[in-house]
Order: structure tokens, then sequence, then C-alpha cells
């Protein structure tokens, strides 16, 4: 790739910031690379032009060791004349899922069918939420699905505005091009549009241009998928972390671990596994005919899958452990299931109570009358 086209990115997290960075270092970027950040308001992004315009990269003792400058905006770019230029390429990245869609509402009017989108890490319910409210028809712009194993956190951390402290030097990322409708979903033609897609869209060649670069201080770990694939994997990790983390935080534990001593906890946790499969398969019919998805959808195995996780989570916190995204774990089977008119008793009674006990937990938190 003779030219690097221009990247926009919505850095509201690390690894947003990490992939714009790694993308900047490619040997044929221009002095001031072609990546545009952008952020949230006029405020921040004068703080970003009082820091000379950069990011800077720490190691684990907090030294600065490399930097680099970006261009960066606040607001959808412009032509002189006034009239909205289009986003060929843009990079979204945010915490919630509504947090998410008001990012791509924002620049919407700058995308057309012909621009690429990359979700990094977006919670479910997203997609749907985007083809519902933002593109209902199909002329949409090509989706990309980026998702690392862990959490921000596990690679870098943020302890200063516009410093990247660096955990882990290698990042996994899986990516796959997102479906512009899933009616008449085929994995072999999946396979055929996966391998057009790596020599044809541009925004996949510069993401794959820069994990191969080995000079960068970063390296992203690329790893290619169709979707169904990259569905199957994500799909099994939001089911163990939905059985898990709402029940760990009704239940007060210190570690997730001690949901293993509950006999009643367990038996939650196959009831909501068998829940989430129906769901699944009722919403989705295409998942049928995925290879292999009468295993990777299996109850026993998920359950076993749930137990093996919970005996390596030994850790003890000096917390309660909290659950803040119930309406993205459990709520996300519930919404399926209302959109179908599908039973969700346990789902919906699990997400009902740990989000009525963090608003309870929000009241004692602004009520002084329990200090006295």
């Amino acid at each position: 790739m003779n030219i690097v086209p221009r990247v926009y990115s919505l850095v509201n997290n690390s690894i947003a910031s990490l992939l714009a960075y790694e993308i900047a270092q490619l040997p044929n970027q221009p002095k001031v690379s072609q990546v545009v950040l952008l952020l949230n308001d006029r405020y921040k992004l004068n703080r970003f032009l009082d820091n000379d315009s950069k990011l800077l990269l720490q190691n684990s003792e907090g030294l600065n060791f490399h930097q680099t400058q970006f261009m960066a905006s606040d607001r959808p770019p412009v032509y002189s004349s006034g009239e909205i230029a289009a986003i060929d390429n843009l990079i979204v990245s945010a915490k919630h899922s509504m947090a998410m869609i008001r990012s791509i509402q924002k620049f919407k009017n700058s995308l057309n069918c012909n621009s690429n989108v990359l979700l990094l890490n977006p919670p479910f319910g997203t997609v749907e939420q985007l083809y519902r409210n933002i593109w209902p028809q199909e002329e949409r712009p090509n989706i990309i699905l980026g998702v690392t194993p862990a959490q921000d956190p596990f690679y870098a951390t943020e302890p200063t505005e516009f410093h990247l402290r660096l955990r882990r030097k290698n990042i996994p990322l899986r990516m796959s091009p997102l479906p512009k409708t899933l009616s008449n979903y085929n994995h072999e033609q999946a396979v055929q549009d996966l391998e057009k897609f790596k020599q044809n869209n541009d925004l996949m060649k510069v993401i794959q241009s820069a994990s191969q670069n080995h000079k960068s201080p970063i390296e992203f770990d690329l790893t290619l998928y169709t979707h169904d694939e990259l569905l199957l994997m994500r799909l099994e990790n939001l089911i163990i972390l939905s059985c898990i983390k709402p029940l760990a935080f009704l239940f007060d534990c210190y570690s997730k671990s001690e949901l293993l001593g509950s006999r009643r906890a367990l038996d939650i946790i196959h009831k909501l596994i068998k829940e989430q499969i129906f769901i699944l398969l009722s919403s989705y019919p295409f998942l049928v005919g995925i290879p292999h998805c009468n295993i990777a959808l299996d109850a026993d195995r998920l359950y076993e899958q749930v137990i093996r996780f919970l005996r390596g989570s030994r850790v003890n916190y000096l917390n309660k452990l909290e659950c803040n995204n119930s309406r993205e774990l459990t709520g996300y089977f519930v919404q399926l299931a209302y959109h179908r008119k599908l039973n969700c008793r346990w789902n919906q009674t699990i997400t009902t109570l740990a989000q009525g006990k963090t608003e309870f937990q929000k009241h004692r938190a602004l009520n002084y009358l329990h200090l006295r």
C-alpha cells in the first residue's frame, strides 16, 4: 500500500488510542500521519492541542519512551465551502453501547455505503441498535467488528490524559466483516467474501499492514474470521460473563469463585444458559447452519466452561464485586426475547434484580440519612 488512506478514530479508550498509534507508525505515513483523532468536545481538543497534539507511550514504570503527533478534531470534517466531507474509514470505541451509538450518530452524515466503520469491542446489542435506529435499510457502511480477548486495562491504562501506559506490548485483535444483512447468511459464501474483503477493503488493508510493522512500539496480533466464527467466540464469552458477573454482584461475592459454594447459584447458572441458547437460536435461525454450532452452543459444555472459569477465579478483592453493565449481559438476551416475544424469565429476573440493586446503591450513596 503506497498511499495511506486517511483514518478517523474516536479515541474513547486505550485500545482505540493504541490502534490509532499503531497505524500512525506505518513507514509510508507522512510526517504528520493520516490518522485523525476525533475527540469528544472542544475542551478536550484544546487540551490535546496544548499537549502539542501528541499521544505519549509510557512503559510499565511510567516513563515516556515514544510519542507521535496527530491531527485532531471534535466535529465531522467539512470542506472550505462548509459542506460535510465524507469519512472513508472510521474507528469507533466506547465503554457502553449507547455511547457508541451516540458517537456514530454524530458522524452519520459523513458516512455512506462505501465507508468502512470498525467497531472496537462493541457491547452486544450495539449492532442491532445500529441496524434498527441508524441504518434501518441495507444501504449501510461496511461494518467491521474488532474484538480483543481482554478488556482495555489488561493491555494499557491512561494515568493522565493523552498518556498511555503499556502493560503489554502485544495485543491480540480478532476481526471480521459484518454482513449487511443476516437473513440469507451462508458460511461458504462468507469464507469467499472474507478473502475479497482482505484484498479490497482499505481499512482492513491498513490495519493488516500496521500489524506487520515490527518496528512499531506496539504490536497488534491480527486474526481474521468470518462473521459466524467470531460470533460463536463472542457468544461463548457473553454467556460465561452473563452467568457470573450479575450473580456474583447479587450474592455480594468478594471473588467469583465463591459462587461454587452455592448449589442454588449453580442451578440458576444452568437455567440461564439453557434459556440463553433457546433465545439465541430463536432470534438468529442462521446460527443452526454454522459449522460446529451444535457443539459451541451446547448447554452442558457451556456450563462446564463456566465452572472452569469460576475455579480459575480465586482472586479475592477488597470490595464486593460490582456489575454495572447487566443491560449488556443478561439484559441483551432480554432485549432479544422481547423483540421475538419469547420467554426469558430467568434472564429477566437476574437483570431486574441487578439493575435494582445498582439503583439502590446509587440512592444510598446520595442519601445522607443512612449515615446518621
